[in-house]
């Protein structure tokens, strides 16, 4: 379904700018005799009216602010593949760390003992 509405709209992009083909305009001629709505939404889209407001957005949007946002978002992913990077180095350190105190830590010291606990033992 949404690759039809999808589909639609770049049909009627290229009747807007005079690109579309005989087959195109059939099927687009087809899709407007479906519904009225369709037909309404058609009309809308290629009203001058229509044409007019989308300038009117395009000429108001500030491409700056919009090139600064999406700079800060690129380094705000680079700086946190760059984290995970470095916790990559940091858990391949701490792993082996953590597995060579904790295999120390299972090796008891071995204490002395006197001969009555000595004799306990063997007993």
């Amino acid at each position: 379904m949404i690759k039809e509405y999808f589909h639609i709209a770049h049909l009627i992009s290229r009747h807007l700018s005079g690109e579309v083909t005989p087959e195109e305009n059939r099927f687009l001629d087809k899709w407007r005799k479906e519904s009225k709505s369709h037909e309404q939404l058609f009309q809308k889209i290629c009203s001058d009216e229509h044409y007019a407001q989308h300038e009117i957005r395009k000429m108001e949007f500030d491409s700056q602010a919009g090139w600064r946002g999406v700079e800060v978002r690129i380094k705000r992913m680079e700086l946190r593949r760059r984290h995970l990077k470095l916790l990559r180095y940091v858990a391949l350190f701490i792993a082996p760390v953590l597995i060579l105190v904790f295999a120390l830590q299972d090796i008891s010291v071995p204490h002395v003992m006197d001969d009555n606990q000595f004799l306990l033992y063997l007993f």
